[in-house]
């Protein structure tokens, strides 16, 4: 209680800085969020999450009997957080890339990629490039989540977001320079100034805002707000799927899930296939308890499996870099160069080294 004290004042005192421009209607909810998701997590975790940096680098260990693949995968895993040098891809100004062009997409990324200026990607660059994306877009939804509510939610000032807000909100940012008139009054069901592309957009936001909703039939808070625009970002949804985990796996119903159970049980749940490597039984074994069990201690709790789901874990990174080079590696040297990457440019275009954003919401 303490630490949420302190939040709320200093938050407070933020937003009632001269700076701050928002009415109390709509920082007092944010406020009010920030202080839930801080409270959800203490009592859902009371203990924290014990894994030390050392214990965060010690996900994969490679065995005598590991394969090469899966040795090269284990040393990177150990030293995925070790070495901060691909951070400055992220801190230099993003060149303009014109992504129609799709060979200079990749080589824009390419480049960006190399952090030793080589002329070759290692499966560790590949990786860690795909982690650092990922966890910079996480970071700057999170951010900008607050903002982009704010910005919506004017008729009324609610701290809540109805559907036409927000479908206000969506037609004014298209670039087809819709006027308000337009925008206030038309049929929703037509849509006849938009292009095809625009109205495919607005039937995918549509049924996800259908999936969001928990509270109020109409409208969205602040936490399904971010739930809504970039689920793998949600707090929230991490919990749920960390219950849905316990739910299919745990026999006992302790809360905790053994070698055993994530072993030998099945669950035909789509969702739940998606988050593990393979069905194979003694693979998943190694899986417990080389990405999930941190504390070794033969059993995971909800903070371990928190861990285990958050796609800014680093196994995410490496296991989509590994099925890249595995399908791009001609030569099998280990290495990637540009032509190689150029020769299955569909493939890269469409995963997380390019399009990071389109993957997340088909996966989530």
């Amino acid at each position: 209680m303490k630490v949420s004290k302190m939040i709320l004042t200093k938050l407070t005192r933020r937003f009632r800085s001269s700076k701050c421009k928002l009415p109390p209607s709509t920082w007092i909810p944010i406020v009010i969020y920030i202080i839930f998701i801080t409270f959800m997590l203490s009592v859902t975790f009371p203990n924290g999450t014990k894994s030390s940096s050392s214990q965060k680098t010690q996900t994969i260990e490679s065995g005598s009997n590991e394969s090469s693949e899966e040795q090269d995968i284990g040393e990177l895993n150990r030293v995925f957080h070790g070495d901060n040098n691909l951070k400055e891809v992220f801190q230099e100004p993003m060149e303009l890339v014109d992504n129609s062009d799709a060979t200079n997409v990749i080589k824009f990324a390419f480049r960006k990629a190399d952090a030793n200026s080589d002329g070759f990607l290692t499966i560790r660059e590949l990786a860690k490039y795909i982690n650092l994306k990922v966890c910079d877009h996480i970071d700057t939804s999170i951010k900008q989540n607050p903002q982009i509510f704010s910005e919506i939610d004017k008729l009324p000032i609610d701290g809540l977001v109805s559907w036409n807000e927000y479908h206000s909100y969506f037609l004014k940012n298209l670039k087809l320079s819709l006027d308000e008139n337009y925008i206030s009054n038309h049929d929703e069901t037509k849509h006849l100034k938009l292009d095809r592309k625009s109205k495919e957009a607005l039937m995918r936001d549509k049924a996800r805002w259908a999936e969001v909703l928990a509270s109020d039939p109409a409208s969205l808070t602040l936490d399904e707000f971010l739930a809504f625009q970039h689920p793998e970002a949600s707090t929230s949804n991490l919990l749920n799927l960390v219950e849905d985990i316990l739910r299919h796996f745990d026999n006992d119903g302790d809360d905790m899930l053994t070698a055993d159970e994530f072993t030998n049980s099945y669950s035909s749940s789509a969702d739940n296939k998606k988050l593990f490597l393979s069905d194979n039984i003694d693979e998943r074994r190694a899986e417990f308890k080389k990405l999930i069990d941190k504390n070794n201690d033969g059993k995971a709790d909800r903070a371990e499996l928190l861990q285990f789901v958050d796609p800014r874990n680093s196994r995410y990174a490496i296991q989509e870099a590994a099925t890249l080079f595995n399908l791009s590696d001609l030569n099998k040297d280990k290495k990637l160069s540009l032509d190689e990457m150029l020769n299955k440019q569909d493939l890269f275009m469409t995963s997380k080294f390019i399009s990071l954003v389109e993957n997340f919401h088909n996966e989530f």
